[in-house]
């Protein structure tokens, strides 16, 4: 079987908007193929849909696959429908999945609107998709079907809801993501991207982590990482920069001044930065990732009211922030800043109080 995979063009207009590129499609996209599935994934989030309409329409006519899926993001769910839509259009058999944070709280809504998806994917995908296709491919009936975990799908006009999978514990045993699909990019821009944990043990008011994840973070060993790191540097020679994409990263400490040590010790001279919390910051943290190249972590502060971190279950006060900016000064790491505001009962006294952090 011929599988594609697709991430879809964001709703928004205009040119080339981001480096990112998407790391779960990536990841089925290596279990794919260690299970023997010619699969390949092609990433139309940083383009328009204008500008990615004719190529989908190529790339599924010229190399006519079994299985079309899409990694829906409630921001690209309207392109994501239109790829299945022209991919049902040209072959009314091919099988089509959706996937994604967005399909997984609102399957129900888009297999009840939109008959061109065949099977909803929810949560993790890796183990999931791997039983699904081997159903398919095998003939499997419609019992059968049935007893597949993380799925939904319409059957005589009733949506069909399986259990949810439990969660990948040991994310070590995940082969490596397939960077390959996106060497374009990555020699356009110098990044790469990975991400070493899933979840966030934190219950933050505005953020999905913990619905999706369950407030449980499941992380890669040290090692396990650094061989990542190691196998970019090698087959990427123009690469500059790696972007760690975890919500968390520095949630363990041992585990990042492992890591760290690991990259000094083999003489990786790759830039890095990634994504923490203050309430993790030490000085011994930054010291050490300072010394392993990394040259900016961004913290997500939100606001400089007291009253709003409380309102939106931050569990940080303004003190640590402050210490944390201190620590990363003092250390000559950059430190970033991520604020959401208009928040629940944000007025213009919160507001005046981010500013004032701000300086």
């Amino acid at each position: 079987m011929k599988i594609r995979l697709f991430t879809a063009p964001w709703e928004y207009g205009g040119e080339e908007v981001s480096n990112i590129y998407p790391l779960g499609i990536a990841y089925l996209g290596a279990v794919l193929e260690k299970n023997g599935y010619d699969s390949f994934a092609y990433n139309m989030s940083n383009k328009n849909w204008q500008q990615s309409e004719e190529k989908i329409i190529e790339i599924i006519k010229e190399e006519r696959p079994d299985v079309i899926g899409v990694s829906v993001l409630s921001n690209n769910r309207i392109s994501s429908l239109k790829i299945l839509k022209i991919a049902k259009e040209i072959n009314p058999r091919i099988i089509t999945l959706a996937g994604g944070i967005h399909t997984s709280f609102m399957f129900e809504q888009m297999l009840n609107n939109y008959p061109q998806i065949d099977y909803a994917v929810r949560g993790e995908a890796e183990e999931t998709i791997i039983e699904l296709l081997n159903a398919i491919k095998s003939n499997k009936k419609i019992d059968n079907i049935k007893q597949i975990k993380g799925i939904a799908f319409k059957y005589n006009g009733e949506i069909i809801t399986t259990p949810l999978r439990p969660r990948i514990t040991n994310l070590d045993n995940l082969p490596m993501m397939k960077h390959e699909y996106y060497k374009d990019q990555i020699k356009k821009y110098g990044i790469a991207y990975i991400i070493t944990s899933r979840g966030c043990p934190f219950n933050c008011t505005f953020c999905p982590s913990s619905a999706y994840w369950g407030r449980i973070s499941y992380r890669r060993s040290a090692e396990n990482i650094f061989q990542e790191i190691k196998y970019l540097v090698k087959s990427f020679p123009y690469l500059k920069r790696i972007f760690v994409a975890d919500d968390e990263f520095i949630i363990d400490n041992k585990r990042v001044i492992d890591l760290c040590k690991m990259i000094i010790d083999n003489g990786l001279k790759v830039e890095w930065e990634c994504i923490g919390r203050v309430t993790s910051v030490t000085e011994e943290l930054i010291k050490w990732m300072k010394k392993a190249n990394c040259i900016s972590i961004s913290f997500g502060i939100e606001s400089g009211s007291q009253r709003i971190l409380n309102d939106v279950r931050k569990h940080v006060k303004l003190e640590q922030i402050i210490k944390a900016y201190d620590i990363c000064a003092k250390n000559k790491l950059k430190a970033g800043v991520m604020l959401i505001t208009g928040v629940p009962g944000e007025n213009k006294e919160s507001v005046s109080d981010t500013i004032k952090l701000l300086k």
